[in-house]
C-alpha cells in the first residue's frame, strides 16, 4: 500500500488529494492491526517518496536553469535511498506495534454484506482525480481540465449514498449527522491550518529573504564535504517553513544560494532535506489532518520519524555532493 501511496503521489498533490487517498489507505492498515503511528508515519513517507518524481515540485529547479534529465538524474537514487528508509521505519516500527495486530484480530466482528459497488464509493473520487491528472500530463497541456478535488469527493459521497440507499435505512439523516460530526472533528486542525498561512506569508516577505542574503554568502559550502557535512548539520532548517523549507522560505533562499554555488548541486540539497519537510513538518496541512484523523500529537509524528528521515537525507546529500560538488 505504501507503494501504491508513493506511485499515486508522482501525479497527485495537496491536502485535499491526501485527505482523499488517506481515507482509503488507512482503514485498511489499520485493520490490519498497525499503530496509528505506524500508519501515518508509512503514508507520508510513501507521499514524499512518490513526491520526488511529482513534476509540480520541480518548478524551482527549472527555473534554477536545469533540465528535467538533469533533475531526474539525482532524483532515482534519491528515491532509491528513500525507499530503504520507508522499508527500514516499517521493520522498526512494526516491533512496536506487533501486539496491537493481536488485539485487531481478536476484536474482528461480523458485519452486515455490502453490494460490490458501494464497496468502491472510495475509489470513485480518486479515479475521478487521477484520471483527469493523468490525461493532462499525457496532453503536456497546463490548461487542460483537472477534476476539482472537493467536487470529486461531493460525486463519490453521493455515489456511497446511492448505492447504500434503502428504503427507511435514514440513509439521508446519517449523511447530514456525519456531515456535522466531521466538522467538529476537523475545527481544530482548521484553526492550525490559517496559523500556518500567516506564517508562511511572513517569512516569504522580500524583506525578511533579503535580510539574510549577506550570511548566505558568507556560510555556503565550497567543497564536497563541507557541501555534505553544513547542509546535514542544518538539514532541520526545512522544518518550521525555514530557510531550506520550499514552501517557506525556500523557495526564495534556494534562487540565492544559485548565484554562488551550482544550481544542480542546490536542487540536490534541497531536494535531499525537503523529504524532512514532507515527512516530519508539524506545519505541514497534511501532516495536521493526518495527526488529527489519527488521534496523534503531530509533534509525535515529528520526534518518530525525523530520525529515520534525516539519516536518509545525509546519504543522499552524499550522492549530490559526489554528482555535483566538483
Amino acid at each position: 500500500l505504501t507503494a501504491v501511496v508513493a506511485l499515486l503521489f508522482t501525479t497527485l498533490g495537496g491536502l485535499g488529494a491526501v485527505i482523499m487517498v488517506a481515507t482509503i489507505v488507512f482503514p485498511i492498515l489499520l485493520s490490519l492491526g498497525l499503530a496509528p503511528m505506524m500508519v501515518g508515519g508509512l503514508f507520508l513517507l510513501g507521499m514524499s517518496l512518490g513526491g520526488i518524481f511529482n513534476l509540480t515540485n520541480w518548478q524551482l529547479y527549472l527555473e534554477l536553469g536545469l533540465d528535467t534529465a538533469t533533475i531526474l538524474r539525482f532524483a532515482i537514487p534519491a528515491a532509491g535511498i528513500f525507499a530503504l528508509v520507508t522499508i527500514t521505519f516499517a521493520l522498526i516500527e512494526v516491533r512496536r506495534g506487533r501486539r496491537s495486530f493481536w488485539a485487531a484480530a481478536a476484536s474482528t466482528e461480523t458485519k452486515p454484506p455490502v453490494g460490490v459497488l458501494a464497496l468502491i464509493t472510495p475509489l470513485v473520487p480518486l479515479l475521478l482525480v487521477l484520471a483527469f491528472a493523468v490525461r493532462k500530463q499525457i496532453l503536456h497541456d497546463p490548461e487542460a481540465f483537472e477534476f476539482p478535488i472537493t467536487a470529486a469527493m461531493v460525486v463519490g459521497i453521493c455515489w456511497g449514498l446511492a448505492t447504500t440507499w434503502r428504503p427507511g435505512s435514514g440513509g439521508a439523516k446519517l449523511l447530514s449527522r456525519a456531515i456535522y460530526e466531521g466538522l467538529g472533528n476537523v475545527a481544530p486542525a482548521v484553526a492550525l491550518m490559517l496559523g500556518i498561512g500567516m506564517l508562511v506569508n511572513a517569512v516569504m516577505h522580500p524583506t525578511v529573504l533579503g535580510s539574510l542574503q549577506p550570511l548566505l554568502q558568507a556560510v555556503l559550502p565550497r567543497s564536497p564535504l563541507t557541501y555534505v557535512v553544513g547542509f546535514a548539520i542544518f538539514a532541520p532548517l526545512a522544518l518550521y517553513r525555514g530557510p531550506l523549507n520550499l514552501y517557506g522560505m525556500g523557495f526564495g533562499i534556494g534562487k540565492m544560494m544559485a548565484a554562488v554555488l551550482p544550481a544542480s548541486s542546490v536542487m540536490a540539497a534541497l531536494l535531499s532535506v525537503g523529504q524532512i519537510q514532507g515527512v516530519c513538518d508539524p506545519t505541514n496541512t497534511h501532516n495536521v489532518w493526518i495527526a488529527n484523523h489519527l488521534g496523534l500529537e503531530v509533534n509525535q509524528i515529528l520526534r518518530r520519524t525525523l530520525p529515520y528521515v534525516w539519516v536518509g537525507a545525509i546519504l543522499a546529500l552524499i550522492i549530490g555532493g559526489i554528482m555535483f560538488m566538483h
